[in-house]
């Protein structure tokens, strides 16, 4: 087992002794008659699997698990030079963090440390109720508590420390993001129906359940799911990003169904929207928050199976709650009177676009551009007609590229340039802050397909396939034209409106 591997020529010394002593406390105060509370330190680390003895070699050590969760920072650093925990909280009107906890030096970098660092962030903003539990006593947790406590112990004990991507919490005014290297070692709708767990760290895992912080094996996802729909939140997304080897978890700290979102629901859908299915009222309940939306978005918002997504937003069509538009990958579902964006609608037309160099206005002749094919269905000139009033120049002058649009143009291309610049391999997470920051910069405009692959020197289809689509199907992008995703002056914004 990865966690439970001994560390050769690492000794207690390498253990933070604040870390150490404050988890024997949590222990004590979780389970105050256990038998490892009489235990020396080394002991108890044995009991905890944070130090193990081979019976076969006899060699004994601090395990991975024991130097992850209690070590010093240097120490941890000569075991995974790659280790690193990285908490953020950011001010989404500005995109820049304006709290952060990283493994810096300046304390222990440990992850229990982390733990109990970055869980107090986390929750302070969280209201509590006066509860009373069954005891009698006051109950300071709710559901969404748990929920955040639970995904914050899942982050940490499903990593996997031997890569180079670091762990990653992100609190957004809105959601908290939680991010870890390695991909989960069951599908995902496996580990949202639980029962069937595979901890990638079940010793760090039994450290965090030993003093209440976590669930047992296979309940940790469901709970969270459930939390969350106590609380009247959204339901989380968990996903995996396969080429980073990373997995994700939203949860999305927004409510649900307030008194005012439910009185709209009856009133566009009438009293029947009650007796449907908690599948179909939250398919509905997206209709009416987001002007339209796909199979996958749905998909991302329940635990149920892509099948009986596909049947319910059928039958949702089918009885006229919904409305859908384009085909096979492009299909879209929406509300009846709203117009989804096609280049010959009006609300394709409204759509702006930036206008680089190559798309400036053409020189013209007349009413035509002169790149333009004449019309040999129209009436043969005159041969010797009048001298007319004015005279198309053979050579008309090139309009100038308007000085606003040039601007922009010079500041997309210096956002740009690090990435259009770098002629070796080009780092993933490197180009999707480009596009994002290329789109943020070009707001409220879309920039199209052929002007991002110009700005970044990359290949259309590389772009597009590698790139793209994927921010598409995350949601951290939108196309200008959902219904038809591979029209070619296909345009990516920021916003979905």
């Amino acid at each position: 087992v990865r966690d439970n591997r001994i560390l050769e020529h690492f000794t207690l010394d390498d253990i933070d002794p604040e870390s150490l002593r404050i988890y024997r406390q949590m222990f004590v105060d979780a389970k105050p008659q256990h038998p490892f509370l009489e235990l020396s330190d080394q002991e108890f680390l044995r009991s905890i699997r944070g130090w193990q003895k081979d019976r076969v070699t006899g060699k004994a050590g601090l395990t991975l698990a024991g130097l992850v969760m209690f070590g010093k920072w240097d120490a941890i650093q000569d075991a995974l030079p790659s280790f690193a925990l990285d908490y953020q909280e950011k001010d989404d009107s500005t995109h820049r963090w304006i709290d952060r906890i990283y493994t810096d030096g300046s304390w222990s970098g440990n992850a229990f440390d982390f733990y109990r660092k970055v869980y107090r962030k986390l929750t302070v903003d969280l209201k509590v109720g006066f509860n009373l539990t069954d005891g009698g006593q006051r109950q300071d947790t709710t559901p969404a508590h748990e929920a955040i406590r639970e995904a914050l112990v899942n982050t940490l004990a499903h990593a996997d420390f031997s890569t180079e991507s670091n762990i990653l919490i992100e609190k957004h005014p809105d959601f908290i993001g939680f991010r870890n290297a390695g991909l989960m070692r069951v599908p995902v709708h496996e580990a949202k129906a639980g029962g069937n767990s595979q901890c990638r760290n079940p010793a760090i895992h039994q450290m965090f359940l030993n003093i209440g912080l976590s669930e047992k094996a296979g309940s940790g996802i469901p709970k969270i799911y459930s939390n969350c729909k106590a609380q009247n939140w959204q339901p989380p997304h968990l996903y995996e990003k396969d080429e980073l080897n990373q997995t994700l978890l939203e949860l999305r700290m927004v409510n649900m169904v307030s008194p005012e979102l439910h009185q709209r629901l009856i009133e566009t859908y009438g009293e029947g929207y009650n007796k449907l299915s908690e599948l179909k009222r939250t398919i509905l309940m997206t209709a009416i928050t987001e002007s339209w939306f796909n199979h996958e978005r749905i998909c991302s918002l329940t635990s149920e199976h892509t099948r009986e997504v596909t049947l319910a937003l059928s039958q949702l069509v089918n009885a006229g709650y919904l409305e859908s538009a384009g085909q096979h990958r492009g299909k879209i579902y929406h509300l009846k009177g709203i117009e989804v964006p096609t280049p010959d609608n009006e609300a394709g037309r409204n759509i702006s676009f930036v206008l680089s160099p190559t798309q400036a206005a053409l020189p013209l002749i007349g009413s035509k551009t002169i790149n333009e094919v004449p019309d040999l269905t129209e009436p043969m000139p005159e041969l010797n007609p009048p001298v007319p009033e004015l005279v198309p120049e053979l050579n008309p002058p090139v309009p100038e590229f308007d000085l606003s649009a040039s601007n922009l143009w010079l500041e997309l291309k210096e956002i740009a340039s690090s990435i259009a610049k770098n002629s070796g391999r080009k780092q993933k997470p490197d180009v999707q802050k480009a596009i994002i920051d290329l789109c943020t910069k070009s707001a409220p405009n879309c920039l199209r397909l052929s002007d991002i692959a110009q700005l970044l020197n990359m290949n259309t289809d590389t772009l597009r396939k590698h790139y793209l689509r994927e921010m598409v199907k995350e949601q951290i992008l939108f196309l200008a034209y959902p219904t038809i995703p591979n029209h070619p002056e296909q345009g990516y914004k920021l916003h979905k409106d």
